[in-house]
């Protein structure tokens, strides 16, 4: 382990862990005004690594590094930190690196197609828009009670009711948007009774993204200490939620077992430390997936399974083989935040992925403009990517973003036979002209 008190290679770290935390928050205060879903990974970045990097670094440069390491080892015995001023270096280096260049992808979309601020539009038709809501909330229903009652053994009912739960969260974006807290309810009670009853989380992320931006949507454009506390409250609550879906997943998983896995988290999550293993371990630094997992990403939904070789999830899904070949399970996850995930499976190429997910989640922000159907669609897929993938399991995040819009934009063409109106933003006042019909 580097000296702690190594000044130079520490103030670097901290050099690059401060221009990674203040890029972040810059680019929390601008989507928030533009009230733009990618708001969601930006938060997601600034819980898994931009101030866990900057306190770790900050900590190693005024010379408390052993003690600093020492305290999180006994916070998290799983996942051990071995910290030191070169791993710091790495690990802020990537990510900054990879931010600067989803923030870049981003821009450039904008330009290419420069269509205003992404979700900022009123609704207008009072009657449709309740029609929608009705008909998301009658969806996420259907799915739910399909999942709940179909054998597991039957793949494609278990599939096509999982992306129904998922596309029927986005009601609770609508809801909110009309006030309507009733109907917000509803809506909401099918991805969360999926998860606790699966312990499957990725269901309920799906509407947690959608309170969250509907909450967003609907304050005023300034970016104030109440504001910032309140986000700060659903994200603690959100934690909890998330947290107690353990239940679910059988009788070894218990109450103190959530209470525990729910108090260390308000601190760091557990793909902060996964994170900084994938930079720390030399072996897993020089083999990884080797571009596995982004082969099997970017033909989901186009190609056939046989293209590109492996069909072996356990060997492209990297949350899947760093639990198997390196962490000694039997079966399991282990995540480490999207950085981990395009570190272990491209190394420093894996930079490059930013530019990937800043074109892929702009193109659909601005593709779903037409009515709210294909808005509140696009939520909630963005919410399940930035949530499940921003935390690492980048595979399933996106595959079910991609079906999820997919089934969503065919339940439009099919049931929904006149759009809703969605209207450019009052120019005045920038804020949503919610209709008071």
């Amino acid at each position: 382990m580097d000296e702690p008190n190594a000044y130079y290679p520490s103030l670097l770290a901290m050099g690059l862990a401060a221009a990674n935390l203040a890029l972040t928050i810059r680019c929390v205060y601008h989507d928030f005004r533009a009230r733009d879903p990618i708001l969601l990974f930006w938060l997601g970045s600034l819980y898994t690594a931009g101030i866990p990097l900057f306190i770790d670094c900050l900590a190693w440069l005024l010379g408390y590094g052993e003690a600093w390491n020492y305290i999180l080892n006994s916070q998290m015995e799983n996942y051990p930190y071995n910290l030191s001023s070169s791993l710091l270096i790495r690990i802020s280096l990537f990510v900054l690196a990879f931010n600067a260049l989803l923030k870049l992808s981003m821009n450039l979309t904008e330009r290419i197609l420069p269509l205003g601020s992404p979700l900022a539009c009123r609704l207008e038709d009072s009657r449709s828009s309740l029609y929608v809501i009705h008909l998301s909330i009658f969806l996420g229903w259907c799915g739910m009670i399909s999942l709940l009652l179909s054998p597991r053994g039957n793949l494609i009912i278990v599939t096509i009711s999982s992306l129904l739960v998922t596309l029927g969260s986005s009601a609770v974006f609508l809801a909110i948007t009309r006030k309507k807290k009733v109907l917000c309810v509803m809506g909401a009670f099918p991805s969360v009774l999926t998860s606790f009853v699966t312990g499957e989380r990725p269901f309920v992320v799906s509407a947690i993204g959608c309170a969250i931006l509907g909450y967003v949507y609907l304050s005023p454009r300034v970016l104030s200490a109440k504001k910032v506390s309140a986000l700060v409250l659903i994200g603690l609550l959100s934690v909890l939620l998330l947290n107690s879906v353990l239940i679910g997943r059988g009788p070894d998983v218990g109450i103190p077992d959530v209470v525990h896995n729910s108090l260390y988290p308000v601190v760091r999550d557990s793909s902060t430390p996964t994170l900084y293993y994938c930079f720390g371990e030399s072996m897993l630094m020089d083999q990884g997936t080797e571009f596995r997992g982004i082969k099997f990403l970017v033909k989901t939904g186009f190609f056939p399974g046989t293209l590109w070789g492996t069909r072996d999830f356990a060997e492209a899904d990297v949350p899947s083989y760093l639990a198997t070949k390196w962490f000694a399970w039997s079966a399991g996850s282990v995540h480490p935040a999207i950085y981990g995930w395009a570190f272990v499976d491209m190394k420093w190429y894996g930079v490059l992925f930013g530019v990937y997910v800043g074109f892929f989640s702009s193109l659909l922000v601005r593709w779903a403009r037409r009515d709210w159907f294909q808005r509140a669609i696009v939520i909630s897929a963005l919410s399940m990517f930035f949530t499940v993938g921003g935390r690492g399991s980048v595979q399933v995040g996106y595959s079910r973003t991609i079906y999820v819009v997919v089934v969503g934009l065919l339940v439009a063409k099919l049931l929904i036979r006149s759009p809703v109106s969605a209207n450019r933003i009052d120019e005045e006042t920038g804020h949503f002209a919610l209709d008071s019909r």
